[in-house]
């Protein structure tokens, strides 16, 4: 970690970069349980944002102090009748508490019964939730979660700020940043809260995207064939005779309007545009401005929403799960009663946390990308080419300390 704190220092202690287009996602992860007789999994949740010109993964950080006794913690929290506070005003705000679990769980199939159905409403749902006052947790524990036994799991949302403020303080030589966020609980609320000032003075900007993530790859193809004849009616030329910059100046003129007519949640001001970029990866995907966008002309306007994805930081999760093995996706059977075990997860959660580090390192400046011939981390300019691990692992014999 001293190798990647010193080159990111430049970032904001003297690299000048023009334009940064972020994105932002999440991933959950399930660790083994470590009790046989209620074969409970922890679930844990890690955010993560990518440059999507460079690839580079800015932060990646999971919602976990392994630093913390729930035995120590649960006993003071007892002694100051602190679950009887204002969330606001507890000691231990930040963490999750037995109490506060429990109560929780009962949330999660209403919510989960609520986020059902077709994309739009599904959009309509969420904004509705995201409005609301209640305090819903955007973490979805149920009754066959529980708290890890060692160490604390941290509320998602403190994860999430403290994410953003760091994105912050790394962008801060940067002279415009555009955000495009997953459709999550909490990410935009504490997107605004860090990015306020930058905001207001009209150098960063934020987008919500949705997309059909759930899709099989059958069902992927034809909303891709189905992206490529909705551009091929609307200009009259077959899709794959068009240029890059036809193509470009197309969608532009479809997504412009999309603009004049977009999709309103009832009880909301987000309006939904239609993204009719043909990928594979992101069927059906649609995109809101939720800061002030009508400052620039509509062909600026389609350039944002035409850009608006979370290709880059789905593939370093994709990647991820592929080359380190606690990450992988767990198999689960209709027999074991929701219950997961798996090989690789670690019974430890600190883990997630130190081979995410790792493996963030190891992707930004030594996995070179077969299209590019070059690292993440070469390509945004911190480095000028692959960085050997031999140096990256000593680095403080090699820079001299």
């Amino acid at each position: 970690m001293a190798f990647v704190a010193d080159r990111e220092r430049k970032l904001y202690e003297s690299k000048k970069l023009d334009r940064l287009y972020l994105c932002t996602d999440r991933i959950s992860q399930k660790s083994n349980w470590t009790n046989r007789k209620s074969k409970k999994n922890c679930e844990f949740y890690g955010i993560a944002t990518a440059d999507l010109s460079s690839d580079y993964v800015f932060a990646f950080n999971f919602n976990y102090d392994p630093n913390m006794v729930p035995e120590e913690v649960e006993r003071e929290a007892e002694e100051i009748k602190d679950s009887k506070q204002l969330k606001h005003n507890r000691k231990f705000a930040r963490l999750w508490l037995r109490t506060d679990f429990e109560n929780t769980k009962a949330e999660r199939a209403n919510k989960k019964k609520r986020l059902s159905g077709s994309q739009l409403e599904f959009i309509k749902n969420k904004t509705i939730e995201m409005l609301e006052d209640d305090d819903i947790s955007s973490e979805l524990y149920d009754k066959y979660t529980a708290l890890p036994s060692q160490g604390m799991e941290v509320h998602n949302e403190y994860t999430m700020a403290a994410h953003f403020f760091l994105l912050r303080k790394l962008t801060r030589n940067t002279e415009m940043t555009r955000f495009y966020l997953d459709l999550d609980s909490g990410m935009k609320t504490w997107f605004l809260a860090a990015f306020k000032e930058e905001i207001i003075e009209g150098r960063c900007d934020g987008f919500l995207v949705n997309m059909e993530k759930e899709l099989t790859v059958d069902n992927k193809r034809n909303e891709f064939q189905k992206s490529k004849d909705i551009i091929e009616k609307f200009c009259g030329i077959p899709y794959d005779s068009l240029s890059s910059q036809q193509r470009k100046r197309v969608i532009n003129y479809m997504i412009i309007e999309s603009i004049q007519s977009p999709y309103r949640p009832e009880g909301s001001v987000d309006a939904w545009i239609k993204n009719p970029v043909p990928f594979m990866g992101e069927p059906s995907k649609m995109i809101s401005s939720f800061t002030n966008i009508q400052r620039f002309d509509l062909e600026h306007q389609a350039n944002l929403y035409r850009k608006g994805s979370l290709h880059a930081v789905d593939r370093f999760f994709q990647k991820l799960r592929r080359r380190v093995s606690i990450f992988e996706r767990p198999f689960q059977s209709g027999s074991n009663n929701h219950r997961i075990w798996n090989g690789y997860s670690p019974y430890n959660p600190v883990m997630y946390q130190k081979l995410a580090d790792i493996y963030r390192v190891f992707y930004n400046y030594c996995d070179t990308s077969k299209k590019y011939k070059a690292t993440p981390a070469t390509r945004l300019g911190l480095a000028k080419g692959n960085v050997d691990l031999e140096k990256i692992i000593y680095f403080e014999k090699y820079s001299g300390r």
